[in-house]
């Protein structure tokens, strides 16, 4: 069994993890379109969710991206790229440079250079965790707002950053690729493999 093979039925998972918070976002802004009054108010109430559901998603990226920056540093890896969206960070001899890349199918990556010691595949470990850690931290934060909110669109907003949060926590810490893809699970499964032979 190849590779690709092994993680095939994970992967699968993974889709069906992102078609469920597809169908959370589109149920979320249908409500929001329900409750409100028709004409005006109606697209206005469906721009916000819309709005709402977007912002959660782009703020869990960069959520993840920072989780494993601040791992990375930690542990002594060096900043080489970071990429959120169109937007792209890059570190070269002379500083840093910030690009826009519309064309760019990334909605988020990190490349850090790592340290060549004894607890090399100690710190991958570690750095392979770091996304999906503030991932599952955040979905908590946002879970205890939602449950604290009376604001019926500040309600929207956490429970949308909760689902998206938890779908990143679930879907990174599974070991699967795609192609060229790997998620974090993937590369936390290869280091703690090292780590036992």
């Amino acid at each position: 069994m190849n590779k690709e093979q092994q993680f095939k039925p994970l992967s699968t998972t993974i889709v069906l993890i992102f078609l469920f918070y597809i169908l959370h976002s589109i149920i979320t802004i249908i409500e929001m379109i329900a409750l409100a009054n028709s004409g005006v108010e109606g697209i206005v109430y469906f721009c916000i969710g819309l709005g709402l559901v977007t912002f959660s998603f782009i703020l869990t990226v960069a959520l993840h991206e920072i989780g494993h920056l601040v791992i990375g540093g930690l542990v002594g890896y060096k900043l080489k790229e970071m990429t959120l969206g169109p937007i792209k960070f890059t570190r070269g001899d002379d500083g840093f440079r910030l690009q826009f890349q519309v064309n760019e199918n990334k909605f988020g990556a990190i490349q850090m250079e790592s340290v060549n010691d004894k607890y090399m595949q100690v710190k991958d470990v570690f750095y392979s965790l770091g996304g999906i850690i503030l991932n599952f931290v955040s979905a908590i934060i946002a879970l205890a707002l939602f449950l604290q909110g009376d604001n019926y669109f500040a309600n929207i907003f956490f429970q949308s950053l909760f689902m998206i949060n938890l779908l990143f926590f679930l879907v990174n810490s599974i070991p699967a690729r795609y192609g060229e893809r790997y998620t974090d699970g993937f590369w936390l499964y290869h280091a703690v493999k090292r780590m036992t032979q």
